[in-house]
């Protein structure tokens, strides 16, 4: 009997692999084991990890980020940068082509799916930890600059749509296949509605760094709900985003537009303190990432494991349900119909759950990248 989906019980389930890819999922009665199968977790918006950060540009860097992804059930990602300068900001795209182009076959290490673009191009009124002197008026030659040096890796651009001269940007990374992300933004309805129709796909971290749901003034949050073409990411922590507002976007959005994103910084993982990280000293406290000076939030300190615990634990959200946040609907939204779902022809990138939702083991193109030791 074959079974085609995104969470399946490994009691009563067989999964053949061949050449990377799942060839057969059937019956098989009798297994003691019951561990839960999901699709691996795709996280569109991560900087860092375990003290490495994506701007560092340097492939140690991205190589210690890959590796220690596969360990929360992550098997691929996008590199995400920040508003710096034009000039490092191009030193870093050219050093994550490197690392893409790098064969990582033989290494136990999450894939790089592409990358994810967020600034310069940001209101700096809502920059949230953003450095105010990177944030640059929108310059087409700028992006076409950028998009040389990426090509077809360059998957999401988050930007202000509201900002002058942007409706030029946003249609030149339309023109070229990527995705055009609304964040860092004061748009409130009108500029929502011109932005869609210039090509606005997405929503960045929603409801963070962005006007908020005024009952006169609603913010981008109000069109984008509304919206069912529109992707909506969401850091879900219960600290970047309220409980009740979660729940209100996961009612309101169809279950194939909401995106879980980690938006993990390069603290995570790290014990409590200060650190030095990606050219900004943070604070780390729990499952919060602060700039030293003030109570700005700089990013989280969770991975994507965390946002599926906190949502099926504390919000009782169905685990069937979030996978298509984690793990498919990242996938689609990037344009990879490959990846997302435990289907036949798909790739083999499987993650085994215990009933406690901690990663048992992780699986990319079939091969066994990550096992927790007993």
């Amino acid at each position: 009997m074959e079974i085609q989906g995104n969470l399946l019980s490994l009691r009563d389930v067989t999964i053949q692999c061949s050449h990377g890819r799942i060839q057969s999922i059937s019956k098989q009665k009798g297994a003691k084991d019951t561990n839960i199968i999901i699709p691996g977790m795709i996280d569109t918006h991560i900087h860092g990890l375990k003290g490495k950060d994506f701007m560092d540009a340097n492939l140690s860097s991205y190589e210690h980020i890959a590796r220690n992804l596969v360990k929360f059930g992550v098997t691929g990602f996008l590199a995400t940068t920040r508003a710096e300068s034009m000039d490092l900001i191009k030193t870093v795209l050219k050093k994550l082509v490197e690392y893409h182009s790098v064969n990582h076959e033989d290494n136990l290490a999450a894939q790089m799916l592409g990358i994810h673009l967020e600034g310069p191009w940001l209101n700096p009124e809502y920059r949230g930890a953003q450095k105010i002197e990177h944030i640059q008026a929108p310059k087409l030659e700028d992006a076409k600059a950028i998009y040389a040096i990426t090509g077809d890796l360059l998957k999401v651009v988050t930007l202000a749509p509201e900002v002058k001269g942007m409706e030029k940007i946003i249609r030149f990374f339309r023109q070229k296949g990527v995705q055009v992300s609304a964040g860092h933004t004061d748009a409130g309805v009108e500029e929502f509605k011109l932005a869609y129709e210039q090509g606005i796909t997405r929503v960045t971290h929603s409801f963070n760094a962005m006007r908020g749901l005024n009952h006169r003034l609603p913010g981008i949050m109000a069109p984008a709900m509304l919206n069912d073409n529109i992707y909506c990411e969401i850091i879900a922590d219960g600290i970047h985003v309220h409980p009740l507002m979660i729940r209100m976007l996961i009612k309101q959005k169809p279950l194939e537009r909401l995106i879980l994103v980690s938006d993990s910084s390069a603290a995570t993982g790290l014990e409590d303190g200060t650190y030095y990280l990606g050219g900004k000293s943070l604070v780390k406290k729990n499952r919060l990432v602060l700039l030293e000076k003030g109570q700005t939030i700089a990013g989280s300190a969770i991975t994507l494991l965390d946002a599926v615990r906190f949502l099926n634990k504390t919000l009782h959200i169905k685990l069937e349900n979030i996978i298509y946040g984690a793990s498919t609907n990242p996938a689609l939204s990037i344009n990879l119909s490959n990846k997302g779902e435990i289907r036949v022809g798909y790739d083999a990138d499987v993650v085994l759950l215990d009933r406690n939702l901690n990663v048992h083991s992780t699986f990319i193109g079939g091969k066994n990248v990550f096992l927790k030791e007993d």
